[in-house]
């Protein structure tokens, strides 16, 4: 699963951060082309993995990364001296596991191949944290760096620049709209998310209750079954009983010795008593 998830990453930065095509490509379209690129960084992968399963996936990825950036980036915003990389990295794993339900970051393999990204390490998706005075400060100081930059770079005469429309970390302009139309695919993708997985839950619960259909009728089967089995033994065993007491009534006594005539006129007369109150002899009988 870290292979396809490093794979997955790779392919979702490609596609999304894609200047030609932009924001103009449908979600549909976005993960189409994403389903291809990751395939592409898989080489080897599973034929039945879909759009829609990538998409699932890239969900609990997202929410995980983003949760675990924002405090490594708190973390690393207000350091002590002489902290390594590696302590901000350790201390923000403990932060994560601290204030969620107590699981482990699982996504570290995608964090360092995202954090990377300055697109994706943008402000409005790192800073969630922080006060809206140091966030007002923190915009303010990007968007005056951006300005000076660009200003040095205008032709001579141009002194004026509409910062509006100022991407911070790039230092390039950034079509309107961005952050909003951002934030729609993000809750788009998020309702879609919740969609599948209401829709996983009621498939689940109908497998769930067709098995248990199944197991119940299997059940009724192997004991309908074994009745069947007990009543078939039943009939033999009497049969067998039957033709043992019609063997013994049709016995010739007279060349038998005393004794064992004995027993036999014994066993004849039980015989006869147990016929009488089956009533297999008939009215014939009572007459003789």
């Amino acid at each position: 699963m870290t292979a396809e998830d490093i794979a997955l990453t790779k392919a979702y930065l490609y596609v999304s951060v894609d200047s030609i095509v932009g924001k103009d490509q449908t979600s549909e379209r976005m993960w189409s082309r994403i389903l291809v690129a990751w395939r592409e960084n898989m080489g080897t992968y599973d034929e039945f993995r879909k759009a829609n399963g990538l998409s699932c996936r890239w969900g609990l990825i997202q929410a995980d990364v983003t949760k675990f950036h924002a405090a490594y980036e708190s973390i690393e915003r207000a350091p002590k001296s002489g902290v390594s990389i590696e302590k901000v990295k350790r201390d923000a794993l403990r932060v994560y596991k601290e204030t969620g339900d107590g699981s482990a970051f699982k996504f570290e393999h995608c964090w360092e191949i995202l954090k990377e990204n300055p697109k994706w390490c943008s402000l409005q998706l790192t800073k969630n944290g922080t006060s809206k005075k140091e966030k007002k400060t923190s915009e303010g100081l990007a968007d005056s760096l951006a300005q000076t930059s660009l200003t040095s770079s205008l032709p001579d005469g141009v002194t004026n620049v509409d910062t509006e429309n100022i991407d911070v970390e790039q230092g390039v302009a950034r079509p309107p709209g961005i952050l909003s139309s951002f934030q729609s695919t993000i809750e788009k993708q998020h309702l879609f998310n919740q969609q599948e997985l209401e829709l996983k839950k009621e498939k689940d619960k109908k497998y769930h209750e067709l098995m248990e259909l199944l197991v119940k009728k299997e059940l009724e089967l192997k004991e309908k079954a074994q009745q069947l089995k007990e009543e078939a033994q039943k009939e033999k065993q009497k049969l067998e009983n039957r033709k043992e007491c019609e063997r013994i009534m049709t016995t010739y006594l007279t060349p038998l010795q005393p004794a064992i005539r004995r027993v036999y006129e014994q066993m004849q007369a039980k015989i006869i008593k147990e016929w009488e109150e089956e009533g297999l002899l008939g009215d014939d009988w009572l007459m003789l």
